[in-house]
């Protein structure tokens, strides 16, 4: 396998060590390719292709004689350059996709309207204004250096994987049409979690908490959250309403100040980080759990605990957070960056213990039924033994 970080500290990680521990549990040797420090100080340049990965994979393949190569984000670190490897010693390779970088350089997918952009990588993504990090013309060499990376990446990509793995419908959409590659190439298998033994208490709930569980950053729309909650206690008059934000990132600071200035100190708690064996208790404590996201978001495994939690979601209705909740069955799906709607759904489920367990039960029911990490190995071995066999 191979992973731009194998230390876990992110979703697509997350995904890699569990997969990993999936297929050695059911017998499979595995090795992974990756940097286990959080972050790299390269540069953005050594990026593009990397020499070094591309021995180190060569060598690997040499000595560890693998069936298959499982690709997951190598954009970041390890580049592509271990597929021109895997291809030269003629192993097949699947590559999962995390994330819509391949879609849209700027990952993100939205106008700075609000409007999801349906062409994806073309020539003028360097200067388009995109919900980013860097919004403005000025940035515009930045983006196009991006660009033109992600170009050669998408070519790479496309001619040495033989198949590609998307966790929702939406984003197998998007990249069969963007990459111009056969439907058949690309196979929908949505991410898995653990879900035997798993019991849930909702007479532990606090039916007045909400939950955030997330990077800080602009794109996960957690400003949203905190207008939807300013909404709710001056308009609304729910004077004894929570939320507690778990999660570190850039846009800390910024969320701070926005809270203090809004006087919602008393109402909204900042965490921090959790580990993940800590976070079960914020999860069975809270009443439901929000997911604002401002851009493309594809499968967070935020949304997969929280149905194994027993928890509705209240989400954006953008990307494939509608694959995983269900509006009015499992949770609330609101317009994005509409903070009035998602306040109301919120609002729906303020002190009301029974409508979060129905919800939440629907959501814990579609979990096992849809993301059991039986089902999902039983698809992924079809996919290894389709390419190893042809």
């Amino acid at each position: 396998m191979l992973s731009d970080y194998v230390a876990e500290f992110g979703g697509a990680e997350e995904v890699v060590l569990k997969t990993r521990k999936l297929l050695e549990k059911k017998g499979h040797e595995v090795r992974i390719i990756g940097s286990d420090k959080r972050r790299i100080l390269s540069s953005f340049f050594s990026r593009w292709l990397s020499a070094k990965y591309y021995r180190q994979t060569r060598r690997l393949i040499k000595s560890f004689k693998p069936d298959i190569v499982h690709c997951h984000n190598f954009t970041r670190n390890i580049s592509p350059s271990p597929l021109l490897a895997a291809k030269r010693l003629e192993v097949p390779t699947v590559l999962t996709v995390h994330d819509f970088y391949l879609y849209c350089p700027k990952t993100c997918g939205i106008f700075s309207d609000g409007k999801v952009c349906e062409r994806g990588y073309n020539m003028l993504c360097p200067f388009y204004q995109c919900k980013t990090h860097k919004v403005g013309y000025q940035y515009v060499p930045y983006y196009l250096l991006k660009w033109l990376k992600a170009g050669m990446h998408r070519y790479i990509i496309r001619k040495n994987v033989d198949y590609f793995i998307c966790p929702t419908e939406a984003l197998k959409r998007l990249i069969t049409r963007s990459l111009g590659v056969e439907d058949s190439r690309v196979i929908h298998l949505p991410n898995f979690i653990e879900t035997k033994n798993k019991r849930i208490a909702f007479d532990k709930t606090n039916e007045k908490l909400f939950l955030f569980v997330g990077r800080l950053s602009r794109e996960k729309g957690v400003d949203v959250g905190i207008r939807a909650m300013d909404y709710l206690i001056k308009k609304e008059g729910l004077r004894n309403i929570k939320l507690k934000i778990i999660g570190d990132g850039p846009e800390m600071e910024n969320l701070v100040r926005q809270v203090t200035k809004l006087g919602l100190d008393k109402n909204i708690k900042f965490i921090g980080q959790v580990e993940n064996k800590g976070l079960g208790r914020y999860y069975q404590e809270s009443c439901a759990v929000l997911l604002p996201s401002v851009y493309l978001e594809n499968a967070p495994l935020v949304a997969l605990e929280a149905m194994l939690s027993g928890k509705p979601i209240i989400a954006s209705d953008i990307g494939g957070l509608p694959e995983l909740v269900e509006h009015n069955k499992t949770g609330y799906l609101f317009e994005m960056s509409n903070y009035v709607e998602m306040g109301e759904y919120m609002k729906r489920l303020y002190d009301n213990r029974e409508l979060s367990a129905k919800l939440g039960k629907a959501g814990f029911e579609k979990c096992r039924r849809e993301f059991n990490a039986q089902s999902h190995y039983k698809r992924l071995m079809e996919i290894y033994d389709g390419l190893i066999s042809g």
